[in-house]
């Protein structure tokens, strides 16, 4: 297991790997997750969905942690499904 603290944009529901059907959050937030790289997205509200906050972890050993802030996306693109 790894430990990864999503800390900006505050308030937000963020999405792991591309799996829109199971938000967590709202950041701040701790995810657990399994070891490797990951990527995490927040979206901007219905109708639309676009990614507009995206970050990524990289190769975070087993009982690794690290902490980060998502970046902004402009202009906010679609989802990857």
């Amino acid at each position: 297991m790894i430990f990864i603290t999503v800390i900006e944009p505050r308030g937000r529901e963020i999405y792991v790997n591309g799996v829109y059907s199971r938000p967590l959050g709202p950041t701040p937030t701790v995810v657990v997750l399994e070891p490797g790289s990951h990527i995490f997205q927040t979206l901007t509200p219905r109708p639309e969905r676009l990614v507009d906050f995206e970050g990524e972890v990289l190769d975070v050993p087993e009982m690794g942690s690290e902490q980060i802030d998502l970046s902004a996306v402009i202009p906010p693109h679609p989802r990857d499904e």
